[in-house]
């Protein structure tokens, strides 16, 4: 389980998260969704310990982020693995980064590489695919080393409408592995993917409900627009 709790943020006398709470239960999928400026990657952030808060904390099953950090897999927004090396050699380092021995880290990345449709890419420079393979890339080497919390920041920008249908598949194939999966967006169709989802503005959280209840609060109504009311209150 993860838990915030009055969580603030600052980046140059600017207050970036405010006053955060949440609570995310083990094995769920769970939407941060909000536009640009929301606070959704500097919450990302904060999970994964790149950030420490300014004030409040954040627990992981009872710890603080760093000392999870073996457990936790994460997909920065822009592509940050090596483009003058090969899909394979990207995954394969990723592995080693994280304990694994050569023979174990060319087992998983094996694995991977034919969870995600990259096996036939493998001897590929990165720099040579397209979005979404640099994409699913990325998210195998997120997963390479078997991570039980996963949080993907904005994993389908920029990306074409068959190669982000492609990534939701996969997230929600991940999950049903009861492993734990955040994912940034500022997408607002893709909430109904999730079970949990969460809406910010202005690093605030403005909407923190299952899908479900919403969809029976709002009698169906497109949750697009009921994010947007929510901004004009």
């Amino acid at each position: 389980m993860i838990k915030i709790s009055n969580v603030d943020k600052y980046f140059n006398d600017v207050k970036i998260i405010d006053d955060c709470n949440l609570v995310i239960k083990s094995g769920e999928l769970t939407i941060i969704a909000g536009g640009d400026g929301a606070g959704k990657t500097s919450l990302i952030k904060l999970i994964v310990g790149l950030l420490n808060p300014d004030r409040g904390y954040i627990l992981i099953d009872g710890k603080i982020p760093y000392k999870k950090r073996a457990d936790i897999g994460y997909m920065a927004q822009n592509f940050s693995w090596y483009r003058n090396l090969t899909v394979e050699e990207n995954v394969i380092l990723s592995a080693k980064m994280h304990g694994f021995d050569s023979k174990q880290a060319l087992m998983n990345c094996s694995e991977m590489l034919n969870f995600v449709g990259l096996d036939r890419f493998k001897h590929r420079l990165a720099e040579k695919l397209s979005g979404g393979m640099k994409q699913k890339l990325a998210l195998a080497a997120t997963l390479v080393y078997r991570p039980q919390i996963i949080l993907l920041d904005e994993p389908t920008t920029g990306v074409d409408p068959v190669s982000r249908q492609e990534l939701w598949d996969l997230i929600q194939m991940i999950n049903k592995e009861d492993i734990t999966i955040i994912v940034a967006t500022p997408y607002f169709d893709e909430v109904m993917y999730a079970k949990h989802i969460i809406y910010m503005n202005k690093g605030k959280i403005i909407l923190d409900d299952k899908l479900e209840l919403l969809q029976q609060k709002y009698n169906k109504q497109n949750l697009a627009d009921v994010f947007i009311s929510l901004i004009d209150e």
